[in-house]
This record gives structure tokens, sequence and C-alpha cells, in this order.
């Protein structure tokens, strides 16, 4: 299982490269890390995806409640106060 999961974080990072504002992969590849313990890597696609905007509100939701989870380690309130702007 573990080559797969190698296999899916380099096809979601190639797809960032092509793509910085691409949500989706962000969120999938942030808690693809998470997983797997690399919570500052995890925290840095979040952080890049928040900075890089473009997304629907919903799916920026989303990522900033998987961050304050990572930050927290509990779910994210209304408005968490380690959440970048």
């Amino acid at each position: 299982m573990r080559g797969r999961r190698e296999a899916a974080a380099a096809d979601l990072r190639e797809s960032l490269r092509l793509e910085a504002r691409n949500p989706e992969a962000s969120l999938t590849l942030g808690s693809l890390l998470s997983s797997t313990g690399a919570k500052a890597e995890a925290l840095a696609v979040y952080d890049a995806a928040l900075r890089a905007g473009g997304a629907a509100q919903g799916l920026l939701r989303l990522i900033r409640e998987e961050r304050e989870k990572l930050v927290t380690g509990r779910p994210a309130g209304p408005a968490g106060p380690n959440m970048p702007k």
C-alpha cells in the first residue's frame, strides 16, 4: 500500500506543479500527507492552496478546516485563530 500512496502523492504534486490553483489536488495531497504523518508538509500544501485562492468558497473552507485539525488536533470552529488570511 505504501507504494500506491507515494505514487499518488507524486501525481498530486505534479498536478499542483502544473496548476498551482488546484484546490482538489491540494486537499487530497494534504489529507494523504497528514494520514502518513507528514504534518508539516501537509500544512505547507494547505497554506499554499489558501494563498493561491481562486477556488470555490466551499473548497477553501474544507482546506481551512483540515488545516485547523492539523494545527489544533480538533475540528475547526467558525473562525479558528490559527488560520492564515
